[in-house]
């Protein structure tokens, strides 16, 4: 689960990577490159819906996958406060 406060974040964060990669799509990025990025995607939802808190493991989740695809303006506006 993610904490209360960060929920929402979380799913816009996730919602804004799908959008990249409809992007990434219309530009022709490679398929094992869009392949690569769904693969790092899929880990995320799962720590939003686990029984213990994985807060803090979504957060470096988050940030190792923006900083590896240069989405760093998704990473920006989930870091920004309220």
């Amino acid at each position: 689960m993610i904490k209360e406060k960060k929920l929402r974040k979380s799913i816009t964060a996730i919602h804004d990577l799908l959008i990249k990669i409809k992007i990434m799509t219309v530009n022709n990025s490679s398929y094992l490159e869009i392949y690569n990025l769904i693969d790092d995607l899929e880990y995320l939802p799962q720590l939003i819906t686990d029984k213990e808190d994985r807060t803090d493991l979504f957060d470096q989740s988050l940030k190792k996958l923006c900083k590896k695809y240069n989405f760093l303006d998704v990473i920006h506006k989930y870091e920004k406060p309220i």
